[in-house]
């Protein structure tokens, strides 16, 4: 009975911290911090999140935002990974030159996902406390980046970087769950130990606005990155979201993606993998893995139940969104053409307690002929 209370507590705890930390602009949210106080030039950064390889690893550092002439901030966040016993930690210099230009410098010596456009950081952590599931893949990595970034208007950002860095396995370290206990979590993939210097661009247009939690506009991002050391390579990646409202209480959202990985012998943690939660939802975790190409395409139309439930008092309802959706997506290798018929495709139903989708259940049924029905949750946009 007393181990039954100290796990519900425990999850009591850890519910209510998620709530508090998840505060913020919905599709951004990425980590789970809390920054205090907020309004000085010497700020405190604190976080703290679990994965398969670092167990429980918390951080915190100083930021520190200098007065104008100099216009010059500097950051550092140092942590420990108790499962697998190392420091992690990060520097970044970053100076305002004229209005539209800046100059950064960063060094670190971090554990590092490619996955985190699949899900957001603190949801995974939830994922990883409670059921023993982590979504994401990691590396070490060891380096610094140099970037000239150049801003000429509030919506447009260009950023232009050349980054060394030494990139190594970090195996699975973790075994502590709340349930789940008869489960181990799964392997991380190995990489080979391998120094990568590249050049980097990328360029990102946003005409999003957000009112009352409801996106509306457009992104367009498109980057390149690519060089030599151990490994050639490039990867090429464009990304299209739009957030088009149709009524008061209808909106239509779409996301377009496509990346393209070139070279002899690219690095394997560069390689492209779909399936499962954002990307594929009708579709197993990765199912569809280690290509060079991908294209995926997410629709959602979505409908606010709430106001019909308000005058009724029915307060969980009150914010009900009903969102069905679409998704379609392939990875090929680069000797194949892209063929529309080969396109993996699901179809689904999601249903959101608000425009933030602190709380949302997916109902996804694939449309081929393998298994044909999955739940996923949710508490963050996908996009």
């Amino acid at each position: 009975m007393g181990k039954k209370f100290n796990r519900l507590l425990l999850l009591s705890l850890l519910l209510l911290l998620f709530v508090k930390l998840g505060d913020g602009y919905p599709y951004h949210q990425k980590n789970i911090s809390i920054t205090y106080p907020q309004k000085r030039r010497i700020r405190w950064k604190f976080g703290g999140l679990y994965n398969r390889v670092q167990g429980f690893f918390p951080y915190g550092g100083p930021i520190l935002e200098s007065p104008p002439p100099w216009e010059f901030n500097i950051s550092f966040n140092v942590g420990y990974g108790f499962a697998h016993h190392r420091w992690s930690s990060k520097l970044r210099l970053e100076r305002q030159l004229l209005n539209w230009w800046s100059i950064s410098l960063e060094g670190y010596d971090e554990i590092f996902s490619q996955d985190s456009w699949l899900l957001s950081t603190r949801e995974n952590t939830l994922s990883s406390i409670l059921i023993r599931e982590d979504f994401m893949d990691y590396y070490r990595r060891r380096g610094g980046l140099f970037c000239f970034g150049f801003k000429p208007k509030g919506w447009v950002d260009l950023e232009l970087g050349y980054r060394v860095e030494r990139e190594k396995s970090s195996p699975r370290e973790a075994k502590w769950s709340l349930f789940k206990r008869d489960k181990s979590f799964r392997e991380n993939p190995t990489i080979e130990e391998e120094l990568l210097r590249s050049g980097i661009l990328k360029i990102k247009v946003n005409r999003v606005t957000d009112e009352q939690d409801r996106p509306q506009g457009w992104q367009l991002l498109a980057g390149y990155q690519g060089g030599g050391g151990d490994f050639s390579f490039s990867r090429y990646r464009l990304e299209f979201e739009l957030y088009q409202r149709v009524s008061i209480r209808e909106e239509i959202d779409l996301r377009l993606k496509a990346v393209a990985v070139t070279g002899a012998n690219p690095p394997k943690q560069f390689l492209l993998d779909l399936g499962g939660i954002g990307s594929l939802r009708g579709y197993r975790f990765k199912e569809f893995s280690d290509g060079e190409r991908l294209f995926l395409a997410n629709l959602e139309y979505r409908f606010s139940y709430g106001g019909w439930f308000e005058p009724a008092g029915i307060w969980f309802l009150e914010n009900l969104q009903i969102i069905p959706f679409f998704d379609s997506g392939l990875v090929w290798s680069s000797g194949e053409e892209f063929r529309p018929d080969k396109l993996k495709s699901d179809v689904g139903l999601g249903l959101s307690g608000g425009n933030r989708d602190d709380f949302r259940l997916n109902f996804a049924w694939r449309l081929d002929k393998g298994d044909n029905f999955r739940v996923g949750l949710r508490l963050q946009r996908i996009f």
